[in-house]
């Protein structure tokens, strides 16, 4: 029998992100934030993770890690920044910058920016022709 591989959080978030950075924002207007939206729900689970396991009358009844809801890698972070740059969304750039600064200021579960993050934002600034930026 072959060995099957679980599909691991990690995995479906970078597949669902991937393809939400991938769509024509004339089509999908929503792509971006549907995008921005993963990355913030796994935030929010793992700080309510931490505030349980902070406790030990409930950390006993945790019934998964905090590494089976922290898929953030920087692949993870640049799909998002992607479908930021081509949004058509009014605020694209403010949410893009905020996501990046997080990943520059990164302590928690943030992955470090890289040449694509940076790529991104170059790309975002060029379509909506923000030399300035």
């Amino acid at each position: 029998r072959p060995h099957v591989e679980r599909l691991t959080t990690e995995v479906l978030c970078q597949t669902v992100t991937l393809g939400w950075s991938r769509c024509d924002p004339t089509l999908a207007p929503q792509a971006a934030r549907n995008a921005q939206q993963i990355i913030d729900v796994l935030e929010d689970i793992c700080f309510r993770r931490d505030i349980l396991s902070s406790n030990p009358k409930l950390n006993s009844k945790i019934s998964f890690s905090r590494e089976d809801v922290t898929p953030m890698t920087t692949k993870l972070q640049n799909h998002v920044l992607t479908a930021w740059s081509r949004s058509n969304d009014p605020h694209a750039e403010v949410r893009a910058r905020k996501l990046l600064d997080t990943m520059v200021r990164s302590k928690g579960p943030f992955p470090k920016a890289d040449t694509i993050s940076y790529n991104n934002m170059l790309h975002l600034y060029a379509m909506r022709g923000n030399v300035d930026a």
